[in-house]
């Protein structure tokens, strides 16, 4: 494919078909955008602009031609927008987060963590010590915020808030507090006024989804010690599976696959969740479970009728999963690192690992086979990599950088 037709093809979406609105994309299972067909990624990938935006695991989100990303400079928590295009700052807006790290997540640094969501105009964002924050999205005014401060014992777990807010309909769900207690509380996205709460366990590390099983929407997190689903419009618990981890690390997001839900953590394993209802009741059981392969910090990714992720086990090993089964189909060669962050393109799938090196799957590949790997960070990486109509963002300790797919004018910003 000539470099005209490939751009054509990364160009041929209007503005809402590339928007990535929250943590994993639009509907928040990495998948999202367009990308070359597999033969006709290129040798290299072309840095148009880069960025120094502040610290922070976040990933960015985009509409339109704005990106949006959320750091930390020093004692501040800050959003940014910034232009697609260019990198050209947009707005700025932050607030005083001081943040004391806990001395077994140094090395993670202070964060923050929680990837932003949009809705009507909306940024919405979840600092790492808890506070929580409305921004206009055309010019970064701060519309209302709330710290929880004195709500809960804690207003943060150990590590660090990480669980990304969610966005159903007209509520904005967020899980506040701490290791030993807190609460999932729906807000009105326009006021901040609490439309539900559900009181007592504590955030984990892990963040919502919306899954539909059999016929009904239902909020699906894992929580401190537990899995959960729960009735997005009150509130109310429908189901609960035990889910205990070393540490209570529970981290990875759950995976809707068909009927099942994908559920894994450090140590666990890996284990597909099948819901039976009956006399109106939801009863969860487990359907199937390998220890074969288990995911720490990386979330997997639906490709080709399979779950493909990085395991932890023998110093990360990439997998495929066939997802009724449980069926190991295929592992990588072992110490492939600690983490990568998945994200399905296309015919593709894109792998940033923890590394800074982008990886390209195919999507119904028989083994471990990149088709390119591409250098596009100097330092750790933990965001994914956003697939946008202009190239693909990166987020890495400090910036972000845009990268072409194809060759274009290249910018040492």
């Amino acid at each position: 494919m000539t470099s005209v037709a490939l751009g054509a093809l990364l160009a041929a979406a209007g503005a809402g078909a590339w928007d990535w609105p929250q943590w994993r994309g639009p509907a928040r299972d990495a998948v999202g955008g367009a990308a070359p067909a597999a033969a006709a990624w290129p040798a290299e990938l072309t840095r148009r602009w880069r960025s120094e935006v502040g610290a922070g695991q976040s990933s960015p989100v985009v509409s339109g031609t704005t990106a949006f990303v959320f750091t930390r400079e020093g004692e501040m928590e800050v959003a940014r927008a910034l232009d697609l295009e260019t990198g050209r700052l947009r707005w700025r807006q932050g607030y005083p987060a001081p943040y004391r790290i806990y001395p077994g997540a140094a090395a993670y640094g202070s964060g923050p963590k929680s990837t932003p969501v949009l809705h009507e105009g909306r940024l919405f964002t979840l600092g790492i010590g808890g506070v929580l924050s409305c921004f206009a999205a055309a010019d970064g005014r701060l519309l209302w915020q709330e710290d929880f401060e004195g709500r809960f014992k804690e207003t943060a777990p150990p590590f660090g808030t990480s669980m990304s807010p969610l966005v159903v309909r007209d509520l904005l769900i967020v899980h506040a507090g701490g290791h030993d207690g807190g609460a999932l509380i729906a807000f009105d996205p326009a006021t901040g006024a609490e439309k539900w709460v559900l009181e007592g366990d504590g955030p984990s590390y892990s963040s919502p989804i919306l899954a539909s099983l059999d016929g009904q929407e239902q909020v699906v997190i894992q929580v401190h010690r537990k899995i959960l689903g729960v009735e997005p419009s009150s509130g109310r618990v429908l189901w609960s599976l035990p889910f205990v981890t070393p540490c209570d690390q529970n981290i990875v997001t759950p995976l809707q696959a068909g009927d099942l839900i994908i559920a894994s953590s450090v140590d666990r394993g890996t284990l597909g969740i099948r819901l039976d209802r009956r006399d109106g009741e939801w009863i969860p059981r487990v359907a199937w479970h390998t220890q074969q392969v288990s995911l720490y910090l990386s979330t997997p990714v639906l490709a080709g009728g399979r779950v493909l992720g990085l395991s932890h086990r023998k110093r990360g090993q990439y997998f495929a999963i066939e997802p009724t089964t449980g069926a190991v189909q295929w592992k990588s060669e072992p110490g492939q690192g600690e983490n990568a962050a998945f994200v399905r393109a296309g015919e593709s799938v894109l792998v940033l690992q923890g590394d800074g090196t982008l990886i390209v799957l195919p999507t119904d590949g028989g083994s471990f086979s990149p088709l390119r790997r591409y250098p596009v960070a100097d330092s750790q990486t933990y965001a994914h990599p956003i697939p946008t109509r202009s190239g693909i963002l990166v987020k890495d300790e400090a910036g972000l950088a845009l990268y072409a797919v194809v060759p274009g004018p290249a910018s040492g910003r």
